[in-house]
């Protein structure tokens, strides 16, 4: 999710628990805490567990931040040790089921499993539960009220929220239940009544894409993409681990190989994830030499579509 929202679920906890000021702000903090982990991104492949979406955005690495922030807030945030791992926690955990629900994917079982797992409910920009959080908060704020029952109307506004979510996910799959493969339905960028239906075909990392509006009752058909799996460089890229790795862990790879000036080729691996910023998001690149050696390996998070020819 975006950052604001979970900002705004760090605060609706600090309201809920009836945290103090101080302790407000900071879990506000903790509530896009896990992100820090963007700063490990230059790091090498050996530090895959800790760069994005690793090993922060677990439930063992939500229990491990916990321990890790009541030791640096100790000074400025007085209190009971059991109160202040209570309230820790929760904006830490609920930062892990919030990309969850997104269709990024998140690796809830890091360190010991890197799988990713996915909710396919929610757009990473969620707006709508931005606009009712923020305007309730700042009505809770105004009034000078705070607890469960100063907060519960915004709890149960996210219930609602993913309870239509679901109820439009589920008439979106009437649309392409007819199509042979695999069948994904994944949200719009925004609207939780625009969906992506993602159809698996064979062989391996081909796909056909189709936009589905529930109001509408449209559905039109989208790109396919498809990986050229038997191309040299593709196959070399392969012999890598870690590339192996990264494409076992994710679901929906896909590559491209972008030749380099001086001979070899950048063999870019990601997965689909239909972002306004590109179709592809990068995970992974792995340069090879024009007789098939690997050469330099480096995480990536770049976005870009495959029928781009450069990067």
């Amino acid at each position: 999710m975006d950052p604001i929202t979970h900002c705004l679920v760090g605060g609706l906890v600090a309201k809920t628990v009836k945290a103090p000021r101080r302790r407000f702000w900071i879990l506000i903090f903790l509530g896009e805490a896990p992100d820090l982990d963007v700063f490990f991104s230059s790091f090498g492949p050996w530090a895959f567990w800790l760069q994005h979406r690793g090993i922060t955005h677990s439930f063992f690495g939500a229990a491990v931040q916990t321990l890790l922030y009541a030791w640096a807030f100790s000074r400025i945030d007085p209190g009971p040790l059991k109160v202040r791992l209570g309230q820790y926690f929760l904006p830490l955990f609920l930062h892990t089921c919030c990309d969850y629900l997104t269709s990024y994917g998140t690796p809830l079982f890091s360190p010991f499993s890197f799988k990713e797992y996915v909710g396919n409910l929610v757009p990473a920009v969620t707006v709508i539960p931005l606009a009712f959080m923020l305007a309730g908060l700042l009505y809770i704020h105004a009034k000078k009220t705070e607890g469960w029952r100063a907060t519960r109307p915004l709890w149960m506004a996210w219930a609602v929220y993913l309870s239509l979510a679901l109820a439009s996910r589920s008439y979106a799959a009437q649309f392409v239940k007819d199509e042979p493969g695999k069948i994904t339905l994944v949200s719009g960028l925004v609207s939780p009544v625009t969906w992506t239906a993602v159809v698996e075909r064979d062989p391996c990392c081909a796909y056909q894409a189709f936009w589905i509006n529930v109001l509408k009752r449209q559905r039109k058909t989208g790109p396919a993409v498809s990986t050229p799996m038997d191309s040299f460089p593709i196959q070399a890229s392969l012999k890598s681990p870690v590339t192996r790795r990264v494409v076992a862990s994710i679901r929906w790879p896909v590559a491209r190989a972008v030749p380099l000036p001086e001979g070899g080729w950048r063999v870019d691996w990601g997965k689909m994830l239909f972002s306004s910023r590109g179709m592809v998001r990068s995970l992974w690149s792995v340069e090879i030499s024009s007789a098939g050696a690997i050469g330099g390996e480096k995480r990536m998070f770049g976005f870009w579509s495959p029928n781009e020819k450069k990067s």
